[in-house]
């Protein structure tokens, strides 16, 4: 499953399992799921799930998956937080003197998802 980490700001990847009847992590919002167990595939794809993936990829609804995004960040940030959908490069204000670098003040210059 993809989904929005509202708590990170980052896009997450993990997987479900049969039994998990759709519980997601406490402040994701999910964006995108493939169901990969055989009765999704078996009777179309046999044991070829590469197949399976393409056909779904290609089907798939992009631009609402892009418009969820959107409104998850939206809703999570908030009205006076700024836009950022948490991946690629960000640059934060310097964190200050840290005690155990000599009392010199670090930067976390890049945040990656």
């Amino acid at each position: 499953m993809l989904a929005y980490d509202s708590l990170s700001g980052r896009l997450v990847t993990f997987q479900g399992s049969s039994t998990s009847r759709g519980n997601v992590p406490v402040g994701t919002i999910p964006l995108f799921m493939v169901d990969m167990w055989e009765h999704a595939f078996y009777l179309d794809y046999l044991n070829v799930k590469a197949d399976y993936v393409k056909a779904v990829w290609n089907i798939a609804n992009w631009q609402g998956r892009l418009e969820r995004l959107a409104n998850a960040v939206a809703k999570a940030q908030g009205p006076h937080r700024p836009l950022t959908l948490g991946f690629g490069q960000r640059t934060r204000r310097d964190c200050g003197p840290h005690p155990l670098h000599g009392g010199a003040g670090h930067s976390l210059s890049r945040m990656v998802a």
